[in-house]
């Protein structure tokens, strides 16, 4: 099932390509696109430029991850580059501006959030042409602020792969709100070490129903289940913040510009921290509904 979901995901990304034309496809469909003359090429050996911006280099860094199988190795990050990233506070912080020329690629945000939607639709440029990226002007921003998935591992347990991968579809298609649920009666998917039965016993349910319960009484007779730890509820909080959330940005202050980032969730906030230079950035807990779940198990004392 799982499986199929993500075929269809890459399936619906080439149908509406086709619908948008041969030469530039991205999805969702731009505000904006004017396409220019000429390509230009990305390579391992292309060079990312983000200036002194801490946050634009973690941009570039997991933009050059999603695309290195397909150009061949892991593109590196300057302060200049063929790749040119930069805030541009005309615009709004969700929004975004693509230009792809024959000379270079410059992607500008209102925030470093807005950047990381123009690198994701750079990213299905990328992949599109297999490193040929057509030139092209976008101009882009969200119509809605809050634009989510749910996920429900209750009926149908996912791994903590899983749930990353589904996370990152939800990044590549600008999506910023990630709601997970984690409890119902059909499985309890989160650890709470004060109460171990729910987990050792609401986490396993002996069958699943064939069909509609409306319409079928038949079981297929094999054990289902699975949870999540305390730790892997906080390892996916915090790639959720990485790849989703808008607020809390980081000014890490490590010479590398590569943080090592731990979560600390609390009742009002998630504190966010780089365990290397000591930065920190405080989310208030309702700012994104993937740890909603969580704080509330939190009030039944997870110690």
């Amino acid at each position: 099932m799982k499986r199929l979901f993500f075929s269809l995901c890459a399936v619906g990304l080439s149908c509406a390509a086709f619908g948008a034309g041969p030469e530039v496809n991205i999805v969702p469909k731009p505000l904006s696109v004017t396409p220019g003359a000429g390509t230009f090429t990305v390579t391992a050996s292309t060079v990312i430029g983000v200036g002194k911006n801490a946050e634009l280099r973690r941009s570039a860094r997991i933009f050059a991850g999603e695309v290195a199988p397909v150009v061949g190795g892991v593109m590196k990050t300057a302060a200049e580059g063929d790749v040119r990233l930069a805030v541009d506070g005309s615009l709004e912080a969700e929004a975004y501006t693509l230009a792809v020329t024959p000379s270079g690629v410059e992607v500008r945000g209102g925030t470093p959030q807005g950047v990381f939607h123009g690198l994701q639709s750079l990213r299905q440029l990328v992949i599109d042409g297999e490193g040929v990226v057509p030139a092209v002007t976008v101009s882009d921003k969200p119509y809605f602020a809050h634009r989510g998935g749910m996920l429900d591992p209750c009926r149908h347990f996912w791994t903590v792969d899983e749930v990353k991968e589904y996370i990152d579809i939800l990044a590549m298609h600008k999506l910023n709100k990630f709601h997970w649920h984690l409890t119902d009666d059909q499985g309890w998917r989160i650890e709470i070490k004060k109460y171990p039965e729910l987990t050792r016993v609401g986490s396993v349910r002996g069958e699943t129903l064939i069909g509609h319960h409306h319409t079928s009484s038949e079981y297929d007779k094999t054990p289902h289940g699975g949870y999540y730890t305390q730790k892997q509820i906080r390892e996916i909080v915090k790639f959720v913040i990485q790849d989703l959330s808008d607020e809390g940005e980081i000014s890490c202050n490590c010479e590398d510009g590569e943080g090592d980032y731990e979560a600390e969730i609390h009742d009002e906030e998630i504190t966010v921290r780089c365990k290397k230079c000591g930065a920190s950035a405080h989310i208030p807990a309702n700012s994104f509904t993937a740890a909603n779940d969580f704080l509330n198990a939190e009030h039944l004392d997870l110690h």
